[in-house]
């Protein structure tokens, strides 16, 4: 287990709430609807227009198995923010009872025992830690959040990928293979905005349901930034005991708040963000505060910074990569293969903003350098 200083711990929770708000936002599956529906006129049931239609509804098909999820993006071990480094760069094996959005429970299998995670009413999510002895309910866990190990699995995974689309994005057939001995009907997603850092998605799904049996994520150059695939699986519904809560004697039990990244983005919003960045209209916002700009899967969100924050990230990212002076302050852009991260810093910490995207460094140096170069139209003092 890696120990982290308070120093660092502070340095690295902007960046790493940053990356929660691409990775982990609420799929915005609307952006997709005009794709989707497509498929109601389609005659062929395997085109993938109705795959995709089929994939984006397809959360209610109850199903049990087991998966693993491969990922090789780099983050910074902050304690604070649970296991994100862990999930998004590494190998997990989860096993998931799923009866439908409210009734689910996935266990994320390790060497020395299993921790559990399962609906626990409304907006809250329960866990059981088999090695700790611990049952923990995290109230406020639907929304915006950092990435949980049901995130991982292949429904969860292709749902939102596929609800963040853009209708110019090329959706193509995949040859049909055959899936934890199951057919799957396979679909290609090609962003349209040569912007992206996301060369392709890949998604094969259960022929007759839509359930997603396997998820690849391609970057330009063609190699798996990550992948999660059903090693086994079975459609038939899990029984109420499997998705139960656990109630073992003498267990701890606590009940917590899930981290706030709202309130850690929105207290130091120093104003309006503009309506365009770089040539690129916002979007509806992730999160009050912050600004999302571009379409699709060439995305990024703005997060202002707070006022002690940005010298301390500013020097550990100088370790990765080089500070550069432009007109307005000094910009620095972090390169993590899909995932783009840039922190732009003014003069008396008037403009000091992190930017974090599924956009090629070279946009976004240019989104930095707008910010920087001020003032910039829409954005007001004191919004």
């Amino acid at each position: 287990m890696s120990v982290v200083s308070r120093s660092a711990r502070r340095r690295w929770a902007v960046v790493v709430a940053g990356t929660a708000l691409v990775l982990a936002a609420p799929t915005l599956a609307g952006a997709a609807a005009s794709v989707a529906t497509r498929a109601t006129d389609h005659g062929d049931a395997d085109a993938p227009d109705v795959v995709l239609h089929r994939v984006l509804t397809s959360a209610s098909v109850p199903h049990q198995g087991l998966a693993e999820s491969r990922g090789t993006l780099g983050l910074p071990d902050v304690r604070r923010f649970g296991d994100i480094a862990a999930l998004l760069g590494s190998t997990t094996r989860a096993r998931v009872w799923w009866r439908g959005p409210d009734e689910w429970r996935v266990a994320r299998l390790l060497t020395t025992g299993e921790q559990d995670l399962y609906a626990d009413g409304p907006g809250a999510v329960g866990s059981w830690d088999y090695e700790r002895n611990l049952r923990r309910t995290t109230i406020g866990a639907d929304d915006v959040r950092l990435p949980r190990t049901d995130d991982l699995l292949p429904p969860q995974a292709a749902r939102r990928l596929l609800g963040q689309l853009d209708p110019a994005d090329r959706v193509t057939a995949l040859p049909v293979r055959r899936i934890a001995g199951r057919g799957a009907s396979g679909l290609r997603v090609v962003p349209a905005s040569p912007d992206s850092t996301i060369g392709a998605v890949e998604v094969w799904a259960d022929e007759p349901t839509g359930l997603p049996l396997a998820v690849a994520v391609l970057d330009r150059q063609g190699l798996t930034a990550f992948e999660t695939a059903f090693l086994d699986v079975d459609l038939a519904a899990p029984s109420s005991a499997d998705v139960a809560a656990p109630d073992p004697g003498g267990a701890r039990t606590e009940v917590q708040e899930a981290p706030d990244i709202v309130a850690l983005v929105d207290r130091y919003s120093p104003g309006r963000l503009p309506s365009s960045l770089a040539g690129r209209p916002r979007t509806p916002g992730v999160v009050r505060g912050t600004a999302t700009y571009g379409s699709g899967l060439a995305r990024f969100v703005v997060v202002p910074l707070p006022p002690d924050a940005a010298g301390d990230v500013l020097e550990a990212a100088q370790l990765r990569a080089p500070v550069e002076d432009v007109p307005g302050g000094r910009l620095v852009v972090l390169d993590a293969g899909v995932v783009t991260a840039a922190l732009a810093v003014g003069p008396g910490a008037q403009i000091d903003d992190l930017l974090v995207g599924l956009v090629t460094p070279k946009a976004l140096k240019a989104a930095g350098q707008a910010l920087l170069a001020g003032p910039v139209p829409g954005r007001a003092a004191g919004g």
